[in-house]
């Protein structure tokens, strides 16, 4: 518990240094994905549209290598991204946590 709330908060003071701070309850389950599956995290943060095989189960095949389908259908980690509190965690959500401009969410991205 205190490891994700550190991290939660690293990814907080990086973001806002960014100068682009997500919202905070997405912010926390995306912090809670990284310290509880990194490698889910990882293929996440560089394919933030692979979401969708977490969201609808039976999208995995088409979404994820074969070695995270386990990962991306189990109930806990469905239970983060779906979440009442901060979720769904969507691509656009993924991609504001990681800290990449998204366009069209309000703000034009940096050129």
């Amino acid at each position: 518990m205190v490891r994700d709330r550190l991290a939660y908060s690293i990814f907080r003071c990086v973001r806002t240094l960014e100068g682009d701070t997500p919202s905070r309850d997405p912010l926390a389950l995306w912090s809670i994905v990284r310290m509880r599956r990194p490698s889910l995290f990882d293929y996440l943060e560089s394919c933030p549209e692979a979401v969708a095989g977490v969201l609808e189960p039976i999208l995995v095949a088409g979404h994820f290598p074969t070695d995270l389908h386990g990962v991306a259908t189990s109930a806990p980690v469905r239970e983060v991204f779906t979440s009442a509190l901060g979720g769904p965690l969507t691509a656009v959500r993924i991609r504001q946590c990681a800290g990449e401009p998204v366009t069209g969410a309000g703000r034009p991205a940096p050129r």
